[in-house]
């Protein structure tokens, strides 16, 4: 029932443009959060076994994943259009941080 509600609400290719755009943020958002869980939680968590991370240092082993990704979410957002678009562009002027 949930979804032909959804189908029927948002469009016969709802279901379809989710899962597209998914396949790409999902990864994504793995990436950096594990990422972010080796340079902040797990020196607090276990710090016999993590030495701490510097910010420069952080921001170092930040930055291949940016270009990484900056590419494929511009280009699925470009593809999606409308919605996931606007959405992008929201993400991109949040300069505190987006979270997903």
């Amino acid at each position: 029932y949930g979804l032909y509600r959804a189908r029927e609400d948002m469009g016969p290719d709802s279901l379809n443009r989710l899962l597209s755009f998914y396949s790409v943020a999902i990864p994504m958002v793995i990436e950096y959060k594990t990422l972010e869980m080796k340079c902040e939680k797990l020196p607090i968590w276990f710090p016999s076994l993590f030495d701490t991370i510097s910010q420069e240092e952080e921001t170092k082993l930040f930055e291949p994943l940016h270009e990484k990704w900056k590419q494929p979410l511009v280009d699925k957002l470009m593809e999606l259009g409308g919605f996931f678009y606007k959405n992008g562009q929201r993400g991109a002027g949040n300069m505190g941080g987006f979270v997903p």
